[in-house]
């Protein structure tokens, strides 16, 4: 039984850093005694080339894919891709994209990694006024 469990792989693919997968991955894992499960992140994945390259690659076998893609058409690609190769995916990402535009009635911007620019903005902002404060 470990055997088969030490072949289980949860594949994470990102069109940014992978950060929101891999968080919700390892909470999800959190629930397993066994740490025999990998986790592999793919980061940065922005073209229907680099899908192809990817689920080409995969054992089909004990694999999982989560991830989190913003552009539909990519998102899309994936998921058919996987289906195409009997291989078990999760859209982390799009279905509260989709969602919170139908509530809202506002468009995404479907950028990629958006929050860490973001995050950066706010940080040079933060030193900007600490540096006003120190001088």
């Amino acid at each position: 039984m470990d055997d088969i469990i030490s072949k289980s792989t949860v594949y994470i693919i990102s069109d940014s850093t992978g950060e929101t997968a891999q968080n919700v991955v390892h909470a999800a894992l959190g629930q397993f005694d066994s740490n025999d499960i990998q986790v592999k992140l793919l980061a940065h994945i922005e073209s229907k080339k680099d899908i192809t390259g990817i689920i080409s690659q995969l054992n089909k076998e004990k694999v999982f894919i989560v991830y989190t893609i913003v552009k539909p058409e990519l998102r899309l690609f994936l998921k058919e891709e996987s289906k195409k190769h009997y291989i078990v995916s999760f859209d982390l990402l799009g279905p509260m994209i989709e969602n919170i535009e139908r509530i809202s009635g506002i468009k995404p911007k479907l950028e990629a990694g958006i929050i860490r620019k973001i995050d950066k903005e706010y940080f040079k902002r933060i030193e900007a006024m600490e540096f006003a404060v120190k001088y």
